[in-house]
């Protein structure tokens, strides 16, 4: 009864105040910077208030307020199509509702940093009112932290949305029933929420949309259903950035000399066969960010015939499709895509005894002369490598070589190189001075273990090649495309891996769990090494690490693969999870550091 009476009494005395309060609002200058924020004196009505009718808010504070963002960060659930304005007199913020208000339901104004003083902008602290239009509060809630799934680090300004499964409303069109906001920590809650089954989601609301884009925002989710009835802490989600856009073939026609087919998305993998058994399979590779397949008549198709053809492709999250098109080839005067590639490991990568080298190519390899490869140890003296292995994928669009390397050879290659370069340079100023005749240079010849013969003139000339140095030449005929051009020749330089200059990580790990991946990784997530394990427990070493800053992430290996798999929206599969231990380490060189990991 006195809360009857006092409501509109102090709904007079606002407005009166809202009347009175007609000065320009200024910002006072100099003196100290204001660091306190505004203080909420008086709400109307009350925070927890049930069976409301009106269509007014009013909050008074103690000071003067600036309410500039207020209609980008008011956030106001359950999401409805509620319009609202709003003014500000001095200390004085009134809201008007312009849309009724739906019938026995909680309302949560949150309004985020959308309220602060007038000098400073200092946002009023945990401002919120809950409200209901029934006799009773809803007050259940969901809280816990969103993340970055490959890091591990914590998302703010991340969208936490909660949908109806009694809804049809989908998280690509429609906005969610309730939502809320992560901050710099990446925690969340979202509060007042009724009694219902919900599924939840969180994404980075790149648009302010509050609907998910699959082609640009990280997005996780939880494959449970939400039977809420108790409050839910420690829920958390990581998330990550992946095309959930449908797999689907747009385009496929001739291109130039080639027969192109355009996907949606991105393909990941894909096989070809003939519609008849008698005909071959043409060459084929993904081009162009590998959302085109393209198809080289390589089979000398007439330009007056059609090939029949089933293309199945599969993106990075399993998804399939089969199509069958028929590729026709034209006359065309364009000219073919120019011939290239990229490698790793780069220049300057530190060697031990092996150089396992990766070549990818824009274009099928017709041929490969591997003995056209060359260990450089200066402009003259050049070793011919032993090839051990070379492992090509199934288009030839893609080479590893494994080449032995012997720096014995090669450093007493470059001790005997300045020996020699010395003598001829000590000879020729003898011979211009007419004390010593000329002499003739001779030949170096390296037949240790790792190279084959490869004799070089040796000739007087500036050094230079560093001791525990290389470079690997590629010249220009060693791969040849299907479309018979050449790569330009490369030359790449290598040093000797230095042991002293590494170091060495120990982890013994404590677990229940029978399958995971342990990864050993920078500060930003990358892999330095990689140990998977199944139904194994026990004490691992990362070894011959760089100096630096590591830490670990643990993949609970769930379907038993050996390799991380990131989860299927369409099916309601989740990402497997990543744990990421507390046991940082500082690694020096020559160090060997031993560590224990529980989870």
């Amino acid at each position: 009864m006195i809360k009857r009476i006092l409501y509109p009494i102090l709904t007079s005395i606002i407005l009166y105040t809202l009347a009175a309060s007609c000065a320009k609002q200024g910002t006072p200058t100099g003196g100290p910077k204001d660091t306190i924020p505004p203080n909420l004196l008086v709400s109307v009505p009350n925070d927890q208030t049930i069976n409301f009718k009106g269509t007014d808010l009013y909050f008074e504070f103690d000071e003067k307020i600036n309410a500039d963002k207020l209609k980008q960060q008011l956030v106001i659930t359950p999401t409805s199509e509620l319009e609202y304005s709003y003014t500000v007199k001095k200390n004085l913020l009134r809201i008007k509702l312009e849309t009724p208000l739906e019938d026995s339901t909680t309302y949560n104004f949150n309004f985020s940093d959308g309220v602060g003083d007038i000098t400073e902008k200092n946002p009023v602290i945990n401002f919120k009112l809950a409200i209901s239009t029934g006799p009773y509060i809803d007050s259940l809630s969901i809280s816990g932290i969103i993340s970055d799934l490959f890091t591990g680090k914590p998302m703010k300004q991340a969208v936490v949305a909660l949908y109806d499964v009694s809804d049809t409303t989908t998280i690509f069109d429609d906005k969610p029933k309730y939502f809320s906001t992560t901050d710099e920590t990446g925690y969340y809650i979202i509060e007042n929420i009724k009694n219902a089954d919900y599924r939840i989601y969180s994404w980075i609301d790149e648009n302010k949309s509050l609907t998910y884009q699959p082609k640009t925002e990280a997005f996780g989710f939880k494959s449970d259903t939400l039977k809420l009835t108790e409050n839910i802490d420690s829920l958390n989600i990581p998330i990550q950035l992946i095309d959930l856009t449908p797999l689907k073939m747009s385009v496929a026609k001739p291109f130039g000399k080639y027969f192109d087919i355009r996907y949606s998305k991105y393909i990941d993998e894909y096989e070809i066969r003939t519609l008849s058994n008698n005909k071959s399979t043409p060459s084929s590779n993904v081009v162009r960010d590998n959302e085109y397949l393209r198809i080289y008549n390589d089979i000398k198709l007439s330009l007056r015939d059609s090939l029949g053809l089933v293309v199945t492709v599969r993106d990075s999250l399993d998804n399939m499709v089969s199509d069958t098109v028929y590729a026709k080839f034209i006359d065309s005067k364009k000219d073919p895509d120019e011939f290239n590639s990229s490698y790793i490991p780069k220049t300057k990568t530190a060697i031990k005894d092996k150089l396992n080298l990766q070549y990818s190519f824009n274009k099928p390899v017709k041929t490969f002369n591997k003995d056209s490869i060359f260990i450089n140890i200066d402009t003259i003296i050049t070793l011919q490598p032993v090839i051990d292995t070379v492992i090509w994928n199934y288009n030839r669009t893609k080479v590893q070589l494994t080449i032995p390397i012997d720096w014995t050879i090669i450093n007493d290659t470059i001790q005997s190189q300045n020996r020699q370069t010395a003598l001829l340079d000590s000879i020729k100023i003898a011979d211009s001075l007419s004390l010593l005749p000329p002499v003739d240079t001779t030949s170096i010849d390296s037949t240790n273990i790792g190279f084959n013969k490869a004799p070089t003139q040796l000739t007087a000339g500036p050094y230079k090649i560093k001791p525990q140095q290389f470079f690997l030449d590629i010249k220009k005929s060693t791969f040849i495309s299907l479309e018979r051009d050449t790569l330009k020749r490369s030359l790449v330089e290598y040093r000797q891996l230095d042991l002293e200059d590494l170091g060495t990580i120990n982890v013994q790990i404590n677990t229940s769990i029978d399958n995971y991946i342990i990864q050993l990784i920078t500060s930003k997530g990358e892999n330095i090494q990689v140990i998977e394990e199944t139904n194994a427990k026990g004490y691992y070493n990362f070894k011959e690490i760089p100096p630096g800053k590591y830490g670990f992430r643990i993949i609970l290996d769930s379907d038993r693969n050996s390799k991380w798999s990131f989860g299927n929206y369409y099916e309601n599969i989740e990402p497997e999870i990543a744990i990421f231990p507390e046991a940082n380490t500082d690694l020096k060189a020559n160090w060997e550091v031993n560590l224990e990991l529980t989870f």
